[in-house]
């Protein structure tokens, strides 16, 4: 059963996906114009996954259960499990618009991967595109950033099953997640400069930030 409602209880399942779709970095020349904005500094494919088995074997020893996405060289940025969907409450909630042509279609495999899902705790956003790295859940309010990934139209449809207060990332700022993390306790670590003035003050009004 799916169960999400902040970002701080003990996590004890999580969908995840090796890396080997990623491209190696040389020779690698996108045409999206995104890779462009945020200047990717190059990477090296061994060391990532490397990396991410020693994450998962770390996750593992602290007892959560992995529950592995199957490997597709059509989607190559899937390793990014958190933005293909996210959970709030016991509902799945995805858009099958997004903004990298290469991660339409991502959502197939983690349905395949919770396959004891019916079809009501499924939740497709149609208006719009929108990332679970957008969507940070706060017990009875859910926070969107918009930005490159996600659009107003998306969080305005999400607003119909949950209470949304939106946050203007702008252009430059690829997820609300890096910008911003909940904490227990009433507390928030953000980057200031990432929001508008007013964001901050509500987000001020209803946590201690740092």
């Amino acid at each position: 059963m799916l169960s999400v409602l902040n970002e701080f209880s003990k996590l004890t399942d999580v969908c995840v996906c090796r890396g080997t779709a990623v491209p190696p970095c040389e020779g690698f020349e996108p045409e999206h114009p995104e890779f462009a904005r945020f200047q990717m500094l190059p990477w090296d494919q061994t060391k990532l996954l490397e990396q991410q088995d020693r994450f998962h074997e770390l996750l593992e020893r602290y007892g959560v259960r992995l529950h592995l996405l199957r490997h597709s060289d059509d989607h190559p940025w899937q390793m990014y499990t958190r933005d293909i969907g996210f959970v709030i409450g016991s509902k799945l909630y995805f858009s099958v618009l997004r903004e990298l042509p290469d991660r339409v279609g991502e959502i197939d495999a983690v349905r395949e991967c919770l396959a004891d899902l019916d079809d009501q705790d499924v939740i497709e956003i149609k208006s719009g595109r929108i990332e679970g790295g957008d969507v940070l859940v706060d017990e009875d309010v859910v926070y969107v950033g918009l930005g490159t990934r996600t659009a107003p139209e998306a969080a305005a449809e999400l607003a119909q099953y949950a209470e949304v207060r939106t946050l203007y990332l702008g252009p430059n700022v690829m997820h609300l997640d890096t910008r911003m993390t909940i904490l227990p306790e009433r507390n928030l670590l953000i980057c200031p400069s990432a929001f508008q003035p007013e964001d901050l003050d509500m987000l001020r009004r209803r946590f201690s930030v740092i």
